[in-house]
């Protein structure tokens, strides 16, 4: 960004990749600690999960309209408030009484991750230019979310046995709160778009966001209750019918205001539909691979649940190394095919895992190249999806355009642990109070070669739709870069 020293704008990166790490750390950190928050808090097995889903089901739900708001009131404010709702979300689930307390809090966090995800992101796109650096700085960004992640199983475990499930949440208070106190200091402020209650309600659209928010809302509570086997009841029927209707009111809705939430010429776009393709099917595939390994481990190679944590850290790490790889070659090659090599690296590993699991081998042997190979690919993936994605998006629309691809993410992760977990318990007696260990280790590896059909098929959308020239040239405009990229003609961004 112009005006802007090297200094200053790696405090910024700095800021951004943490708060992106403390989402991450988030994520792992409570998985690990479930059986004894269920333990503590009376949690029925079946209510268990919505400590987890309420944070899905939220951060899904108000991902669009949370990146909206970045769009109209600004970024670094949408990041703050953000970073705030974290903490205080934190704090009450740490001090939780009841269970039902704790899941409020959860979906409270969820809110707070659905204003501070598109914001990190919009922030990077904004402070940094199209090309080098911001292809270096997605890259540095997409690490710290998977670092995040491998220091949250670890810690988890670590944390929990130490000091109780309560610093699980605990722990979220003082990173939360004291990258909110240093935003003001690292982060330019950004002139809101709308300054007055009336320019809100006159920008601001009030019936589409509406509608985004029913539609997102009753589909992942659809897809979440779907995990429990619920596919085809009345009520997950009329649940997902009512996500269709709210989702056709939102269609009309947006093209009849001036000023829509979701302006649809962005999805004339390839690089944004490739970018939302990707990120929904990233998610379906390698969202569901760390329970698919640890079920593998704990249930089929007894470990317990700390040696499963260590098991899969060299996956988290190796997406790291993935994630720094995939902004150099971006860089180097372009996000096509940088995408391209991501997929083809993770689709190796998967075939590699889905072929080499058994219920008596050597994890050095069976487990861990595979893992190594898929880490990296996923990395490299990851890394290239959103720079896809926000390839010559202006910045008035930096957020929306975070928002779209974040949502098809959110959403391909219940879609693709319900269709894995499906396939992996192929076999299992309903009601076997045991798991039959041949069947489960074989339903495993039909998961895991089920994602590696589905980064084939992936791969082959990337390389139909994607645009080929994803570098923009020096002095280009967003607008001009669009226009350059996706070969379809003016797109107003």
């Amino acid at each position: 960004m112009t005006g802007r020293t090297k200094r200053q704008d790696n405090g910024a990166l700095a800021l951004l990749a943490f708060a992106q790490l403390v989402i991450g750390l988030d994520f792992g950190i409570v998985f690990t600690a479930l059986p004894s928050i269920g333990a503590a808090l009376s949690f029925s097995p079946e209510n268990l999960q919505w400590v987890v889903s309420a944070y899905t089901l939220t951060i899904g739900g108000f991902i669009l309209l949370g990146s909206r708001a970045s769009d109209l009131l600004g970024r670094r404010r949408m990041f703050i408030l953000g970073l705030i709702l974290y903490a205080v979300a934190s704090l009450i689930g740490g001090l939780a009484p009841t269970g039902g307390v704790l899941v409020a809090a959860r979906a409270i966090q969820g809110l707070g991750g659905a204003l501070l995800f598109p914001a990190t992101l919009s922030l990077v796109n904004t402070t940094f230019a199209e090309g080098a650096a911001r292809n270096r700085a997605i890259g540095v960004w997409s690490s710290a979310g998977a670092a995040g992640g491998a220091v949250g199983v670890v810690a988890g475990g670590l944390v929990t046995s130490l000091l109780g499930w309560e610093w699980v949440f605990f722990i979220n208070v003082p990173l939360a709160a004291g990258a909110a106190v240093l935003a003001p200091v690292l982060l330019n402020r950004d002139a809101p778009v709308v300054s007055t209650a009336a320019d809100l309600w006159k920008r601001f659209d009030v019936g589409g966001a509406l509608a985004a928010t029913v539609t997102a809302l009753l589909l992942v509570f659809g897809l979440i209750r779907a995990l429990d086997g619920d596919w085809g009841s009345l009520a997950n029927v009329v649940t997902f019918a009512g996500s269709a209707l709210a989702a056709l009111i939102f269609i009309a809705v947006e093209k009849r205001v001036a000023n829509p939430m979701l302006p649809f010429a962005l999805f004339r776009q390839r690089g944004l539909i490739t970018g939302v393709v990707v990120a929904f099917a990233f998610m379906a595939m390698f969202g569901a691979q760390f329970y698919l390994l640890n079920i593998w481990m704990q249930q089929v190679r007894h470990f317990d649940p700390a040696q499963a944590g260590l098991g899969t850290l060299p996956l988290s790490l190796c997406i790291v190394v993935g994630a720094q790889v995939g902004g150099r070659l971006v860089t180097r090659v372009g996000a096509r095919t940088t995408l391209l090599i991501g997929i083809a690296t993770g689709l190796v590993g998967l075939v590699y895992l889905s072929l080499s699991l058994s219920t008596g081998g050597n994890y050095f042997a069976e487990l861990l190249p595979g893992v190594i190979v898929t880490g990296i690919g996923q990395g490299m993936t990851f890394t290239g999806l959103w720079i896809t994605a926000s390839t010559g998006a202006s910045k008035e629309n930096a957020g929306i355009v975070s928002g779209i691809a974040s949502t098809a993410q959110q959403i391909g992760a219940p879609v693709g642990l319900a269709a894995l977990v499906g396939i992996a318990h192929l076999g299992q007696p309903a009601n076997a109070s045991e798991v039959i260990v041949g069947r489960l280790n074989e339903g495993v590896s039909h998961g895991l070669m089920f994602s590696a059909v589905l980064s084939l098929l992936i791969g082959i959308v990337v390389l139909l739709v994607a645009p080929r020239r994803s570098r923009p040239a020096v002095g280009t405009t967003p607008v001009a870069m669009a226009v350059a990229h996706d070969g379809d003609g003016p797109v107003p961004v």
